[in-house]
């Protein structure tokens, strides 16, 4: 398993612009403190829900509270961005704009650690993206990808007129 870069998450300064990683720490803080107990554990969780619900809404990203994502996760261009709750995301993976892992059928992806995931691109079901993958802009991807493997769409078909 690949360490994860905790730096690729965290804001350069308290003032950044970065709505993907006020959303990440959002996510993470929740989960830190969903499983304890006390009043100081219930401000915690019930701030960090209510700055999640805000970076949601400015990021236009859909990541549930309770998603399994490793650490070092980079969303540059997070709008459209679709995740399933069963999903599962390795460590130092790249997603950009419009990418859905989601579930087909009751299954959810799993995705490894360093992968890079294009624009547009869409995962479906039970299905294993290995290690240091990529996987291009638009791709439909529907069954597994070997690490270090790539998955792209077919090219555009030129027509004359």
């Amino acid at each position: 398993m690949t360490p994860p870069d905790w730096s690729r998450e965290r804001k350069r300064s308290l003032f950044e612009w970065a709505p993907y990683k006020s959303l990440l720490g959002a996510i993470r803080a929740y989960q830190a403190s969903r499983d304890r107990s006390g009043p100081i554990a219930f401000l915690r969780w019930t701030s960090a829900f209510f700055r999640w619900r805000f970076w949601s809404v400015v990021s236009g990203a859909s990541i549930p509270l309770r998603t399994r994502i490793g650490g070092g996760l980079q969303i540059p261009h997070c709008q459209g961005v679709a995740i399933n709750v069963a999903s599962r995301i390795g460590c130092n993976c790249d997603i950009f704009q419009g990418v859905t892992i989601g579930e087909y059928r009751g299954q959810a992806p799993t995705i490894g650690d360093g992968v890079q995931i294009g624009p547009g691109a869409t995962i479906l079901g039970e299905v294993t993206i290995g290690d240091g993958a990529r996987i291009g802009p638009m791709a439909l991807v529907m069954s597994d990808v070997p690490a270090g493997g790539a998955a792209y769409a077919p090219r555009a078909e030129i027509r004359g007129p």
